[in-house]
């Protein structure tokens, strides 16, 4: 599955839009949301910490920062690592379909000066 889909696929399971991942905000909602993507798109694709980073106009370091404090809180929150988990079986099962992932050059989000 690309990373677009596995954005708007978190995007729909978290009820929030995608323009609002690459706001500069530090709302809970949406630094979830932005982790779920990170650790989704790393479990599940090809692409580098550095080029995930890319991809959300983010550092490798915010990339890895957010992948671990997921895996942390999924170890004490079951509902999240339930929650987590099945969108991996989502892209799993679309990934069985010999679907190819390509990996992005460009950001998806650009700099900008939004602030919430």
């Amino acid at each position: 599955m690309k990373p677009e889909k596995i954005i708007e696929l978190v995007c729909d399971h978290l009820g929030i839009s995608e323009c609002e991942l690459g706001y500069r905000t530090r709302k809970s909602e949406i630094v979830k949301a932005r982790e779920y993507c990170f650790f989704l798109i790393h479990y599940t694709s090809p692409m580098t910490f550095k080029k995930i980073g890319k991809l959300f106009n983010r550092t490798h370091g915010t990339v890895i920062s957010g992948i671990r404090t997921l895996q942390d809180r999924m170890d004490t929150e079951p509902v999240l690592f339930k929650s987590v988990y099945s969108l991996l079986d989502i892209i799993d099962d679309y990934n069985k379909n010999n679907v190819v992932v390509k990996e992005v050059d460009e950001p998806m989000f650009q700099e900008n000066d939004w602030y919430v």
